[in-house]
């Protein structure tokens, strides 16, 4: 009898993205029993998780990489056997250049995002003036803030490392990460962890020298833990599939977006769709904030309303391809981020043939470059062939290039970046505690309690084990 019970759960899964499918594969890992119905509204997979393949070139349209740091999405793959299509950064050039007044500098060796590197490369860094340097240097001497009260990024970076090291360093550094305004940006939300080591050590510097080997660069790289990141060798778009097929035949309507959910006897859950209306014990929600608080509406208008008010930024991403020979600069590095104070119309350009094998024919170069986020929203109002106009003449300048590009693909994501300015960790409590009220109701995704691809997997199956748990 408990067996027959079993075979009759039926959990909706509303948007196919990475968090979406997380959440449809374990479902299945913690009850292959129970049925699972993957709505996406598009005609594809994966959200913005999408590759092109163009004349040789492997292309992403959005993110290109995952950390380790955080477990998730490795431990995803190990579980599906995707692990050994995954392939590491190269080991040569793991560092970004800055822009400061048009020329390229790399940052300061060893600098880990909030966490300095040596004393040495700070005080030889052309990124900053001589007072620039010794104000970051003297972060170690500044008192602790006693306040727990959320801060924003720049009031903390300027606070700790003055004013020269939160525009020429940690601005490009992490804004772009963000897409957003680090004016807004909420520490408690986003970097906590920098916060807890300020309360613990009295410094980051200090930090730095207390902490385990394994969080604090011992090589040459700067920047990001690039020796911490991974992809698919074929691109994002085959993990996406791989999670897909994983998942029983049927589980997954394409062209199906849902227009709002209804709650019924039983604590059951009906779903309208544009082709069907049907009845499921439990739904997860795994979109888009806007698009979550239009499905919620008619659940529940304070969170609809609380969900709404999720500030959005847009960005696009301009896919160039060209011959090396074309270009004088050595590029040895990884990227290059732009501050806001070099007043360009640009984020940051991502050299991904230098990062990851296979992305560009031999010979040939492949560039990524950001354009828009929170903080240039005004980019993203010009045409398409405006765009490419314009960040090419960057590329051209800072990179040294003659000629034309080959290939120029230009694509546009608005309004796809949850914003998490101050007190987004207490609007998220009240969303969760909304969603609570509502049995076998959950919400995952970016919006909520972090961004990139092992924080979307861990919402995801986050939200599996709380909806396997209430049936």
């Amino acid at each position: 009898m408990a067996s027959q019970m079993k075979t009759t759960r039926s959990v909706a899964v509303i948007g196919g993205g990475i968090t979406g499918l997380a959440a449809a594969h374990h479902i299945r890992e913690l009850d292959d029993s129970c049925n699972v119905v993957v709505y996406e509204s598009s005609d594809s997979l994966g959200g913005i998780l999408q590759t092109t393949s163009i004349d040789g070139y492997l292309i992403e349209r959005s993110a290109d990489m995952f950390t380790t740091r955080d477990a998730s999405a490795i431990d995803l793959c190990q579980r599906l056997g995707f692990q050994e299509q995954l392939i590491g950064t190269n080991k040569q050039h793991r560092r970004p250049l800055i822009v400061r007044d048009g020329q390229l500098y790399p940052m300061p060796t060893g600098w880990s995002m909030l966490v300095p590197g040596s004393i040495s490369s700070v005080l030889k860094s052309p990124l900053l003036g001589f007072g620039g340097r010794i104000r970051v240097l003297f972060e170690r001497f500044v008192k602790s803030r006693e306040s727990t009260e959320d801060e924003s990024l720049a009031d903390f970076a300027r606070r700790r490392f003055g004013e020269q090291g939160y525009q020429r360093i940690i601005q490009p550094l992490i804004g772009g990460i963000y897409t957003a305004d680090p004016e807004k940006l909420s520490m408690k939300a986003t970097l906590e962890v920098y916060r807890e080591l300020e309360r613990k050590h009295g410094s980051l510097w200090r930090s730095r020298k207390r902490r385990q080997p394994r969080d604090v660069s011992s090589d040459k790289s700067s920047g990001a833990r690039y020796d911490m990141f991974l992809t698919p060798e074929e691109g994002m778009q085959s993990l996406v599939k791989c999670i897909a097929d994983s998942l029983p035949e049927g589980s997954i309507r394409l062209n199906s977006p849902v227009q709002s959910l209804e709650s019924i006897a039983g604590n059951r859950w009906k779903v309208f769709s544009d082709d069907s209306e049907t009845e499921h014990d439990g739904v997860i929600v795994a979109l888009g904030a806007s698009a979550a608080a239009d499905i919620i509406r008619t659940v529940d208008s304070e969170m609809s309303e609380l969900l709404g008010s999720i500030p959005l930024a847009g960005a696009a991403i301009l896919a160039i391809g060209i011959d090396r020979s074309q270009i004088k600069h050595p590029l040895d590095a990884f990227g290059i981020i732009v501050p806001q104070v070099e007043d360009r119309p640009l984020i940051a350009i991502s050299l991904s043939s230098v990062k990851f094998p296979g992305r560009a024919p031999d010979g040939k170069v492949l560039l990524r470059v950001f354009v828009g986020g929170a903080t240039q929203p005004h980019v993203l109002e010009w045409d398409d062939e405006m765009i490419k106009q314009r960040a090419w003449k960057q590329v051209s300048e800072l990179l040294e290039v003659t000629g034309e590009p080959e290939l120029m693909e230009l694509f546009r994501w608005d309004g796809k970046m949850p914003q998490y300015h101050l007190g987004h960790v207490e609007l998220v409590d009240q969303i969760q505690k909304l969603s609570d009220s509502h049995p076998a109701l959950e919400l995952a995704g970016n919006a909520y309690r972090g961004v990139g691809i092992p924080a979307c997997v861990e919402s995801g199956e986050t939200a599996a084990r709380r909806i396997i748990n209430s049936l």
